[in-house]
């Protein structure tokens, strides 16, 4: 099931990927070898690997993605080469979309969405070896897979679903527990974007940062700037609420502060009050994603407009988890979705 398109040898000390103007340079001379793998009817898993001509250090290096993927990573791959491994990535399985389309592509082929959760990764892994072996006469000594974000979550999926492709695993950052990250993060822009306004824009995210950071970061004995344990600070933005004829700049309006409150609270169950996601800590304020309104957090509304709705005329911004109906969609989807994606 597997088509290999592109054997070649890279000498020239650069690369250019398919589709980009900007050449990757300083890499050793190496063999690219590009295919796709086909396990379904629907699969179009394209795969690369990249293998040293020279000084190769006897060991296997798979790459992780990010977000929802779509494409190889060169840049991890160019990196593990300068290292002397012989290294492969996937696009996991579709050709990229972008913005809140970046999953229409599990919408229209099913089998899609088992080829980006775990098995594009399985399939490289078992094909990249195999060549690896086939190239240089012995299998590798080791192989490891390295990833962050969607990376650190493919990660976590080859370790719980085939521990025998990789000795080690660096998984940075795992998006994991996949179905219920979607419904944080979707509620999270929801709630800044509560009325059709951005209520933490970056000056206000700068005053929740500072102010958290003045309540709590003594409490680990260093004023350093950091908060050594997040959990440990019982910050409530409320002390920020505008007063009298106070600055604009220099205080939150009680919007703002409810925004704050439930972004740093987490989803909780609209029946039972039970915690379904975690909130982002005190301390993490600079690094809330696209609180842009005209510019929102994508990767779970395309989560919930392809896989939970179908609908490519979904509104996000009319969804509610606390609405009978769309919290009823978000367990329906769910229960579907968790054995696949979880």
């Amino acid at each position: 099931d597997t088509t290999i398109a592109t054997a070649q040898a890279m000498t020239a000390g650069s690369f250019t990927p398919p589709g980009s103007t900007n050449a990757i340079a300083t890499l050793p001379p190496f063999c690219r070898v590009a295919g796709v793998i086909a396990p379904t009817s629907e699969s179009q898993i394209a795969f690369e690997v990249w293998l040293p001509l020279e000084n190769w250090n006897g060991k296997f290096a798979g790459v992780g993605n990010g977000g929802w993927a779509g494409t190889i990573s060169y840049g991890p791959l160019a990196e593990q080469l300068r290292r002397g491994y012989a290294t492969a990535s996937t696009n996991t399985g579709h050709e990229a979309a972008g913005g809140v389309n970046a999953a229409r592509f599990a919408f229209e082929k099913p089998e899609q969405l088992v080829d980006f959760a775990y098995r594009s990764h399985h399939e490289t892994a078992v094909k990249a070896k195999a060549i690896t072996e086939a190239f240089y006469a012995k299998p590798p000594q080791r192989a490891y897979f390295i990833g962050c974000s969607s990376g650190g979550y493919e990660g976590l999926m080859a370790a719980q679903r085939f521990p025998g492709d990789y000795d080690g695993i660096v998984a940075g950052m795992p998006a994991n527990n996949w179905t219920r990250l979607m419904a944080g993060d979707l509620d999270a822009t929801l709630a800044v974007f509560k009325g059709g306004v951005n209520n933490l824009p970056l000056p206000a995210l700068g005053l929740l940062h500072r102010a958290a950071l003045a309540s709590c970061d003594s409490t680990d004995g260093v004023v350093d700037g950091v908060l050594e344990d997040p959990r440990r600070c019982a910050f409530d933005p409320a002390v920020l609420s505008c007063q009298a004829n106070q600055a604009a700049a220099t205080c939150l309006t009680p919007a703002q502060v409810e925004a704050a409150r439930r972004v740093y609270g987490g989803l909780k169950d609209p029946k039972t009050g039970a915690q379904l996601y975690p909130g982002l800590v005190p301390g993490s304020e600079p690094f809330w994603p696209n609180r842009d309104v005209s510019n929102p957090f994508p990767i779970p509304i395309a989560h919930y407009k392809w896989l939970v709705f179908g609908d490519p005329a979904w509104d996000w911004k009319t969804f509610d988890f606390s609405d009978p109906a769309d919290y009823e969609a978000h367990q329906k989807a769910e229960a579907r979705l968790a054995p696949i994606l979880n």
